[in-house]
């Protein structure tokens, strides 16, 4: 069985939200493309690293959002632990268009920037990922490059402690009885 290591809060955001909650992150996004190939079921993991939160923030990454805006309590999230299972769909490369336009002035920290121009990103998803799954379009975690579809998302009733690694990476062995039992008593959320 094969799993991948997501930090918190946005393992919780795949496996641990309420069955149908709008807020589920469907989409893991990754800066490579060395998971195109795999499709399936993919283990949960929920990571030890507490480096995004920090005082409820997630920084060193991500894209500055707070687990507070999720719904999400910082202190209750699983970690070190295989917190549920997807079946992983699909994989796809997120193109980017950007345009330029008009004049504008940015305040931050009481610092006025400005501009003669302002770039708009569109996000490109292709055709053929778009058809089978629209939802796509307007998707709040899709930012890519990379884009991992998941799908028959489920939640484990119980973590199940495991030591994490980059990538994807096996199972261990005397883990996946404990993983078979929970994957039958999973709470399947979409």
């Amino acid at each position: 069985m094969k799993a991948l290591t997501i930090d918190q809060p946005f393992a919780a955001l795949i496996c641990g939200l309420d069955p149908g909650d709008p807020r589920q992150k469907r989409v893991e996004n990754r800066n490579h493309d060395r998971f195109r190939n795999h499709r399936g079921l993919l283990l949960i993991h929920a990571g030890l690293t507490k480096r995004r939160l920090v005082f409820g923030v997630i920084t060193g990454g991500g894209n500055g959002r707070q687990p507070e805006l999720y719904g999400l309590d910082p202190k209750k999230l699983p970690l070190g632990a295989i917190i549920g299972a997807v079946d992983m769909a699909s994989h796809f490369e997120l193109g980017r268009m950007s345009a330029y336009f008009g004049h504008f002035e940015m305040e931050v920290n009481g610092v006025v920037t400005k501009s003669d121009s302002q770039q708009i990103v569109k996000k490109i998803i292709p055709a053929a990922e778009l058809s089978v799954r629209p939802w796509l379009e307007s998707h709040q975690h899709v930012e890519g490059p990379h884009c991992l579809v998941f799908e028959n998302i489920r939640r484990f009733r119980e973590p199940i402690s495991c030591k994490g690694a980059q990538g994807l990476w096996n199972l261990p062995a005397g883990l996946v009885a404990k993983v078979k039992e929970q994957l039958e008593k999973a709470e399947v959320l979409l």
